[in-house]
């Protein structure tokens, strides 16, 4: 799609394949434990992203969420870490990611890059998987990676804005 001005809009693929950074995944069913691991093998992520047998999204497992599971919530004792070790470490083991995924909001790499962002302000995200028309997991895009690709279009002059010193 062109501006008035003849310029194309950015695509999400144009952003996600920049960085070229591999999501998380889990398979559904897999244990939180998994998906903590997954999680923290990828650190620009905050969440993991469950797929089917197809590859197909099934739900989003945010790092957060994870952070107030009941385990977390039940400790009395402040004091008191290794309860709070013990009583999450059974927690991941055992309950499967399935119990804790939220939906999918996810986008398509020919979406507009503007329509992502807006809809991760919107839903307060700090990530949204990329998907394929057949809702087929293909990558992530979040929010560093969209604000770095947002300043290098500024920085380059092609958003018309205003030049700015490259991030360190």
């Amino acid at each position: 799609m062109a501006t008035p001005a003849g310029r194309t809009l950015d695509k999400v693929r144009d952003a996600h394949r920049s960085f070229g950074r591999a999501p998380a995944i889990v398979p559904s069913g897999a244990t939180i434990r998994r998906a903590v691991e997954e999680c923290l093998r990828h650190p620009d992520t905050a969440s993991v992203y469950v797929v089917d047998a197809r590859g197909t999204l099934v739900g989003v497992v945010r790092l957060c969420d994870l952070l107030r599971t009941e385990p977390a919530r039940s400790v009395t004792n402040r004091g008191d870490v290794a309860s709070l070790a013990r009583s999450w470490n059974k927690h991941l083991s055992t309950q499967q990611v399935d119990g804790a995924m939220h939906p999918p909001t996810s986008v398509r790499e020919d979406d507009l890059l503007i329509d992502a962002w807006e809809k991760m302000v919107a839903l307060q995200l700090s990530d949204l998987p990329v998907v394929d028309r057949d809702q087929r997991l293909v990558g992530e895009l979040n929010a560093p990676d969209l604000l770095k690709f947002l300043l290098e279009d500024v920085r380059s002059g092609a958003s018309g804005g205003d030049l700015i010193p490259p991030v360190p």
